[in-house]
């Protein structure tokens, strides 16, 4: 199971995968019945966190923060939860700044096809989701008793090639509205050589919890089974022959659509979407929608129109001169390392990287407006608003990160 929790570079995404953990019970160790969902769990014989997941010589701090329930008689946990207002409440890594807010995430406890119970994660940035996580190939622990519980499992994995152990733990109440008194954290218990320190050190520890206290619950499984059926790999899209309408739906949270002239399918329109239970809203504007399969169906003003999944599909390119350089030049970013676009007026672009400017990838690409679309070989398209000014290429990413290209001589 790899994690990229400790990429220092990118704490969010840590957290993304964290969160997705789970949660157990707590209190005095007691023997009352578990109501017939016991073997769903896996319950340790003395009912406690062990020092294999908190190690003794941080255990007194962690404590202090976040509570490690015990007992052998927790609550049956299944369900789905969102956290809303993580905040950092407790690390031992000096960088961090406790009191910082994190991403929102989506948590769900359901039982798997071995019988026992896994958890399924995704972090949301801007409604969009940026990280999931699954424990289909860990062991999760549930301690506690009463309406108290903790959860634990420990994963192994490679973040940036780096061998990594790490453990996460989730605490809370379990109440009718959801998990109270909502906590999660992490350890990095064991890595491999990393002289750049790209990992946390081994016993770090960070701790959230929920700022107004409650991860309520909330119904997402079946968005995310929708969205991830209506995303579009990179030579397909949804169709509709009598309107000669399609529409590319992508990981990102944003969609385009497209017109069929000319024997081309040229660019239209563009924006985001979100799918919440039986509505698909396009640009804040919410329709009515089903699919199945490779039939998707989409009411718009009291008409239902159906579109179907066709591949392969060819856009027609729409070309903007600017963006075309003269041979020799590229549009380069010297930040940490070279990096930068030739983009051609055949409507084909390479990607260049490193110090040797060394093409790291190629593809298609088309501009309509202030809409930059970059389509790599084999992978779904990515789309920017750009401007160009003053011998600089300005390109917008949809989560609002900003990319700034000059316009030199191609490196040697």
């Amino acid at each position: 199971m790899t994690k990229n929790r400790f990429n220092l570079r990118n704490v969010a995404m840590i957290i993304a995968c964290l969160a997705a953990t789970m949660f157990f019970a707590a209190c005095e160790e007691t023997d009352e019945p578990n109501n017939g969902y016991e073997s769903e769990f896996t319950i340790p014989d003395d009912g406690k966190v062990p020092s294999t997941v908190v190690p003794d010589e941080i255990r007194t701090l962690f404590e202090r923060i976040m509570p490690l329930h015990s007992g052998k008689t927790p609550p049956n946990i299944k369900g789905e939860y969102f956290a809303n207002s993580k905040i950092l409440t407790g690390s031992n890594y000096p960088p961090d700044e406790i009191g910082k807010s994190y991403l929102n995430q989506y948590i769900a406890f359901t039982k798997g096809a071995d019988g026992k119970i896994h958890y399924d994660a995704e972090e949301h940035r801007f409604d969009v989701p940026v990280s999931d996580d699954s424990s289909e190939d860990v062991t999760v622990y549930l301690v506690g008793a009463g309406n108290k519980f903790t959860a634990y499992f420990v994963a192994t994995g490679q973040t940036y090639d780096i061998y990594n152990k790490e453990s996460t733990i989730i605490s809370g109440t379990l109440t009718e509205n959801g998990i109270q008194d909502f906590h999660l954290a992490f350890v990095m218990l064991e890595k491999g050589a990393d002289p750049a320190n790209r990992l946390v050190p081994v016993n770090t520890y960070r701790i959230f919890k929920e700022n107004d206290g409650l991860a309520a619950r909330y119904d997402w499984l079946a968005d995310r089974e929708n969205r991830n059926a209506i995303i579009n790999a990179a030579d397909e899209a949804w169709t509709n022959a009598n309107t000669n309408t399609a529409y590319i739906f992508l990981a990102d949270g944003s969609y385009t659509q497209y017109t069929f002239d000319n024997n081309k399918w040229l660019l239209n329109g563009n924006g985001s979407y979100k799918i919440n239970g039986k509505s698909l809203t396009l640009n804040a504007v919410s329709h009515p929608f089903s699919i199945n399969g490779n039939s998707l169906k989409i009411t718009v003003s009291g008409t239902e129109y159906t579109y179907t999944k066709t591949k392969p599909f060819s856009i027609g390119f729409e070309i903007d001169e600017e963006l075309i350089l003269p041979e020799g030049q590229a549009w380069v970013q010297n930040d940490i390392t070279l990096s930068g676009y030739i983009f051609k007026s055949d409507g084909t672009y390479s990607y260049h990287w490193g110090s040797n400017w060394t093409p790291t990838s190629s593809g298609t690409w088309s501009a309509k407006g202030n809409t930059l679309t970059i389509i790599q070989t084999g992978i779904s398209p990515y789309r920017y608003t750009y401007s160009v000014s003053g011998g600089k290429l300005t390109m917008t990413n949809p989560f609002g990160d900003v990319y700034v290209y000059n316009q030199m001589s191609v490196p040697n």
